[in-house]
């Protein structure tokens, strides 16, 4: 599931073992995590939007302590040695969120984390968004990629330069856990061979394991930990991007939904409602002149207005972007403190948003309707600004 650029390619143990050389903009979503005391990146990360680098919680956790203000992210980045062309660039870190359940101890459970960036992000060729799985997507024995700038062996201190990568089959965690002495959780898979020597070794973590969907790169799987490096039957065990899609969305979305707590629906670019009853909610004066607000919520019907019948009664000057909201002769009205607040119908019992509370003069005075901003007339922008393009 993801957006639409998503996942193209256009043109401790710090840990890939057996693999070989990537090629610029191969993995355009690839970042290296690195911190102010180590400026050479000891993790990897996929870019999944503009704002939002998934990595390993371990990386973050174990370096700088989630020290938000430590964390540097290395945004298009291939040769760590020689800068390339387009020129790699860095970027701080915001927020790091990480799941309450992430425990070390624990057999690295839910070792998983999300980076807030600073600055947006913007697309090109060499950086784009890695596309994450569905709940219901599995990938058992499936032959998948990573990738990274981890040790070429175990014993090995140094680290390559140049991006490598490495392909590995998709282990379920039942098979794993009887090759290993792992204890895994449904939230975990491996991803190895069980004689040759190739894997990820330090300097991967946190990076993706990919598989090719429809052409596009898909994220199943963060480097989490293994025992090793390319060790027979050992393979490295990876958190399941599966089974963290709600989260990854309950984060990015900043709020959790319940019985009390749900989005509003936004009306479509050709939707009108010229005359319909709607119903507006807020805090607002009860009265013009009365500097009180009520402490509870309250809500009031009114007919919605098109802009030319509005601007008959009035003075007021207005756009196709605007439409009124009140009754030609009812004191019922928003008021001061009501503005920003939401105009609502009822579609297939669900609440749409069709205007925004924007001005009016005083307060259900007799022929002078509130304006409202056409939420029908804004959609593509919403979009534009939510999708970062």
């Amino acid at each position: 599931s993801s957006n639409g650029t998503c996942g193209i390619q256009a043109i401790r143990q710090d840990r890939i073992v057996g693999g070989i050389e990537a090629t610029p903009g191969e993995f355009p979503f690839l970042v290296g995590i690195a911190s102010v005391f180590r400026p050479r990146h000891f993790c990897g990360g996929s870019l999944i939007n503009e704002f939002w680098v998934l990595t390993a919680a371990h990386c973050v956790n174990e370096h700088t302590g989630s020290d938000a203000s430590q964390l540097r992210v290395r945004i298009r980045e291939f040769d760590l040695d020689h800068d390339e062309d387009p020129p790699s660039y860095q970027v701080k870190v915001e927020k790091v969120y990480y799941p309450e359940e992430f425990d070390f101890d624990d057999g690295f459970s839910n070792d998983i984390a999300l980076l807030r960036l600073t600055e947006r992000i913007s697309w090109d060729n060499y950086t784009v968004p890695v596309c994450l799985p569905d709940a219901n997507d599995t990938f058992d024995f499936e032959l998948a990629v990573a990738a990274g700038w981890g040790r070429l062996a175990e014993m090995q201190e140094k680290t390559p330069s140049k991006l490598r990568k490495v392909t590995l089959h998709v282990i379920p965690a039942d098979f794993c856990m009887e090759w290993t002495e792992y204890e895994m959780t449904d939230h975990q898979f491996c991803a190895g061979f069980k004689h040759k020597a190739r894997d990820v070794c330090s300097g991967d973590s946190g990076g993706p394991l990919l598989v090719r969907r429809d052409g596009r790169h898909v994220a199943i799987g963060v480097v989490s930990y293994g025992d090793g490096c390319a060790r027979p039957r050992t393979p490295t065990v990876y958190t399941d991007l599966a089974k963290f899609g709600d989260w990854i969305r309950q984060i990015m979305e900043g709020i959790s939904w319940d019985n009390y707590t749900v989005p509003v629906c936004l009306p479509d670019a050709n939707d009108t409602f010229d005359f319909e009853l709607a119903v507006a909610a807020g805090w607002g004066r009860l009265a013009e002149m009365q500097e009180k607000t009520p402490s509870k919520l309250r809500k009031v019907t009114l007919h919605v207005i098109p802009a030319d019948f509005c601007m008959e009664w009035t003075e007021y000057e207005m756009t196709d972007h605007q439409f009124c909201a009140g009754f030609k002769h009812k004191a019922r009205d928003v008021c001061s403190g009501d503005s920003g607040g939401p105009l609502l119908v009822r579609r297939d019992g669900r609440h749409v948003a069709i205007g925004v509370v924007s001005y009016g003069d005083g307060c259900a005075r007799p022929r002078t309707p509130t304006v409202y901003t056409d939420l029908a007339k804004f959609g593509d922008w919403i979009r534009q600004i939510m999708e970062g393009y």
